[in-house]
C-alpha cells in the first residue's frame, strides 16, 4: 500500500507541473519552461522524481511478483485443466454420452505392458468391461494406470479422456499428494519433435501460460503431472512412429505416476509398433438397441430419422458412432421426410454434415444474419485448413502469427508502413523540414518491417533480482546495445550525432536492464478470448507509458543539466515519445498488440477471416460448429474439421 500511495503522491505532483507548463507557454505566453530550467535546484528536484518513479515503478513490479498467489501453482494449473477445458468441454459435447453407456474392450494384445511385474500376457484374449465399472476403476485396477484408449472416429475417445480427467481431478483435490491430469493435444509433437517431456513443457508454457522452470521442476519430481495425451493418430503420418518412440521413452525413463493416450485404431495398427502401458480399451461401436432407444427418447422430433436407419443399412452403420448419431439428431431433428439413397457410407457422411450445416442455419435465424452459410463455410474451412497443416486442434486468436498469412511480406510491410507513417508524421507536426519528416519515417519503415518477426505477448509482468543478476550483462550487451543504435540515428536527424549517441546509448542500456529483470509469471485462468493481447495492452497502460515517460523525462533533465541544448518543447516532447516507445511499447506487450491487430487487418484483406474475428468465431460456437473451451476454439471433431478443411482444398 506505501508503495501505490508514493506512486499516486509522485503522479499528482509531476503530471500538473507538466500541465502547468504547457498551460502557461501556450495560453498566456509565459516562458515558465525556461525559469525552471535556469534554476539549478529545479532541475535537481525533477531529475531526482523522475528517478524515484522509475524505482517505484521497479518496486512495484517486485512486489507483485513476491505476491503469493491464493493457490500455490500446481493446485493453479488444476483448476485451469477443469475450468478451461474439462468442465467446458463436456458441457459442449454433442455425444451426448450420458444419455449412452459406452462399452469398452479390454484388448491386452494392444500394448506391451510397462510393469516391471508384468513380463508377458500370452494367450490373453479380449474381454468386456463391466457396464458399471468406470473408466477412472479401469484406469487404477485393470491399467495400473497407464492405460490406451482406442476406438473408431468419432467413438468418444476425446470424452472418455476428459471423463478420465475429471475423475482423477476429484481424487486430486481430496489429496495433494496424488499428480495433477493434465490434458496434451499430440498433434503439434511432429514439428519439432522433441522428447516428451520437453515437448510438454513447451505445452505448458504456450497452452496453460505456465514457466518452464516451474513446469520442468513438475516434471523432475516425476509425481506432479500425469499426461493425459490425446490424438496420437493426429500426428503426421510420417511422424507418428517417432512420436510412439518418444513415449515410450519418456514412460521409461521417468517415474510415473500414471499417463493415458488416446488413438483411433486403424492408425495404431498400422504403426507396427505398441506403447508401453499396462492395459488397452477399445471402445465398443453403439448396438442397435442403443440407437434406437436414443431415437425413443427423442421422441417424434427423431421418428423420420429412426425410420430412415431401419430402412438404410449405411446409415445405420454411420449411426454406430456417438459422433455420428449426435450429428444426424441435430441434423434431421423435426424433419417430416428423409429419402434414403444408394450412396457408399463416405459419401454419406460427406452429404451429413453439409446437411447438419444447413440445418443448424435453419435453428438460428440470428447467427444467420451475422455472417451468411456461405462466408461461415468459407472462413471456418479455412481455419481448418490452416490447424490441420500447422498440426493443431487447439485455436488461440492470440496465437496467430504471421505464417498465417498468405503473404508474411504484406504483414512486415504494413507494421513498417505504420510506424513509417507514424514516426514521420510526428517529425513533421513537430516543424521539422519535410525532407527530414520524410527520410525518417522511410528510414523507419525499412527498418521496422525488415526486423518485424513473430509476435510475442506480454501477459503476467514480474520483476526478479535473481534473473536481473543473471542476466543484466548479457542483455545490456546484446539486446540493449543493438537498440541503441538504431536510436542514435533516429536521433541524430533532430540533434548532433553526439547527442544521438548518448540518448541512444541511455535508451538501448535502459532496455536491456529491463528486460533482463522482467519475466512471465503464472496468470489467471485463461477464460477471456484474446486474453493475452488484451492483457498486454493492459500491461503497457499500466507500466509501459508511465515508465517510458518518466524514463524520457530522465533523459531530457540529464542532458539539460550537461548543457546540452535541449531547452524547448520540441526537445522535450521527443524525450518522452522516445521513452515511452522503447520502453513502454518494446518492453510491455504494446508493440505486440499493434502487430496482432495489423496480423488481423492482413488476413481481413486476404478474405481468409472476418472484419471481427472473435465475434465470428462465437457466433459459430453458437452454431456449433465451434466449441469455446475457456479462451480458445476447437472444432466439434476432428471428422468435421477433416470435412471443412477438405472443402478448403478443393477450391
Amino acid at each position: 500500500m506505501k508503495h501505490k500511495r508514493l506512486l499516486k503522491i509522485t503522479l499528482a505532483v509531476v503530471l500538473p507541473l507538466i500541465a502547468l507548463l504547457l498551460i502557461g507557454d501556450l495560453l498566456f505566453g509565459y516562458d515558465l519552461l525556461s525559469l525552471f530550467i535556469q534554476n539549478e535546484v529545479f532541475i535537481a528536484i525533477g531529475l531526482l522524481v523522475a528517478i524515484i518513479q522509475l524505482v517505484l515503478w521497479v518496486i512495484e513490479l517486485g512486489k507483485k511478483s513476491s505476491e503469493k498467489p491464493t493457490l500455490k501453482p500446481l493446485e493453479q494449473l488444476r483448476e485451469i485443466v477443469e475450468s478451461q477445458w474439462v468442465k467446458p468441454f463436456l458441457a459442449a459435447n454433442i455425444h451426448h454420452n450420458a444419455l449412452i453407456a459406452l462399452g469398452k474392450e479390454l484388448q491386452p494384445g494392444q500394448v506391451i505392458p510397462a510393469s516391471s511385474l508384468v513380463i508377458t500376457r500370452p494367450n490373453q484374449e479380449n474381454r468386456a468391461v463391466l457396464a458399471d465399472e468406470t473408466i477412472l476403476q479401469v484406469f487404477q485396477t485393470e491399467a495400473s494406470k497407464a492405460l490406451l484408449i482406442l476406438g473408431e472416429p468419432g467413438a468418444g475417445k476425446t470424452t472418455t479422456l476428459f471423463e478420465l480427467a475429471q475423475a482423477l481431478i476429484e481424487v486430486q483435490r481430496l489429496d495433494a499428494q496424488r499428480p495433477v491430469p493434465v490434458y496434451f493435444n499430440l498433434a503439434s509433437w511432429a514439428d519439432k519433435q522433441l522428447p516428451l517431456t520437453e515437448w510438454m513443457i513447451d505445452e505448458l508454457q504456450s497452452k496453460y501460460r505456465m514457466p518452464k522452470d516451474v513446469s520442468a521442476a513438475w516434471f523432475a519430481e516425476h509425481n506432479n503431472i500425469l499426461p493425459l495425451l490425446d490424438g496420437l493418430d493426429e500426428v503426421r503420418a510420417n511422424a507418428r512412429l517417432a512420436c510412439v518412440e518418444a513415449i515410450n521413452k519418456f514412460i521409461a525413463g521417468t517415474g510415473l505416476s500414471g499417463i493415458a493416450v488416446c488413438c483411433r485404431t486403424a492408425e495404431y495398427e498400422e504403426l507396427g509398433s505398441r506403447l508401453q502401458l499396462d492395459a488397452a480399451i477399445s471402445l465398443l461401436p453403439l448396438t442397435e438397441a442403443q440407437i434406437f432407444g436414443y431415437m425413443d427418447a427423442g421422441g417424434k422430433q427423431l421418428a423420420a430419422l429412426q425410420q430412415l436407419l431401419r430402412q438404410d443399412d449405411a446409415m445405420r452403420e454411420l449411426a454406430e458412432t456417438p459422433l455420428m448419431l449426435s450429428i444426424m439428431s441435430l441434423a434431421y431433428e423435426n424433419a417430416s421426410d428423409i429419402v434414403a439413397d444408394s450412396a457408399n457410407v463416405t459419401s454419406k457422411r460427406r452429404a451429413l454434415f453439409d446437411r447438419y450445416i444447413d440445418s443448424m442455419f435453419e435453428h438460428r435465424p440470428t447467427e444467420k444474419k451475422l455472417y451468411s452459410k456461405e462466408k461461415t463455410v468459407h472462413y471456418l474451412s479455412w481455419l481448418a485448413d490452416r490447424l490441420q497443416n500447422k498440426g493443431e486442434t487447439i485455436f488461440l486468436v492470440e496465437n496467430l502469427q504471421p505464417d498465417w498469412a498468405a503473404s508474411p511480406w504484406s504483414y512486415r510491410l504494413l507494421v513498417g508502413l505504420f510506424w513509417g507513417v507514424f514516426i514521420g508524421g510526428l517529425w513533421d507536426l513537430m516543424g521539422n523540414p519535410l525532407y527530414i519528416s520524410v527520410s525518417f519515417g522511410v528510414i523507419t519503415f525499412f527498418l521496422i518491417g525488415y526486423y518485424t518477426d513473430n509476435i510475442g505477448t506480454m501477459e503476467t509482468l514480474g520483476w526478479s533480482w535473481k534473473k536481473f543478476r543473471q542476466n543484466a550483462v548479457k542483455e545490456a550487451l546484446s539486446r540493449g546495445l543493438s537498440s541503441s543504435l538504431f536510436i542514435a540515428l533516429i536521433v541524430s536527424f533532430s540533434f548532433s550525432p553526439f547527442i544521438g549517441l548518448i540518448i541512444g546509448l541511455f535508451i538501448g542500456l535502459l532496455f536491456g536492464f529491463i528486460d533482463a529483470g522482467l519475466e512471465n509469471q503464472i496468470p489467471n485462468n485463461k477464460t477471456v478470448v484474446n486474453q493475452g493481447i488484451v492483457v498486454s495492452w493492459q500491461n503497457t497502460l499500466h507500466f509501459g507509458i508511465p515508465s517510458g515517460m518518466f524514463a524520457g523525462i530522465v533523459m531530457w533533465l540529464g542532458l539539460l543539466t550537461a548543457g546540452f541544448p535541449v531547452a524547448n518543447w520540441f526537445s522535450f516532447i521527443l524525450f518522452l515519445f522516445f521513452g515511452i516507445l522503447a520502453i513502454g511499447f518494446s518492453q510491455f506487450g504494446g508493440e505486440a498488440v499493434i502487430q496482432h491487430y495489423i496480423l488481423r487487418l492482413v488476413l481481413f484483406l486476404e478474405g481468409y477471416t472476418p472484419f471481427n474475428l472473435v465475434r465470428f468465431l462465437d457466433a459459430s460456437s453458437k452454431l456449433i460448429f465451434l466449441k469455446k473451451v475457456g479462451g480458445s476454439y476447437v472444432f466439434i471433431h476432428r471428422m468435421f474439421l477433416e470435412h471443412l478443411a477438405e472443402k478448403w482444398q478443393k477450391k
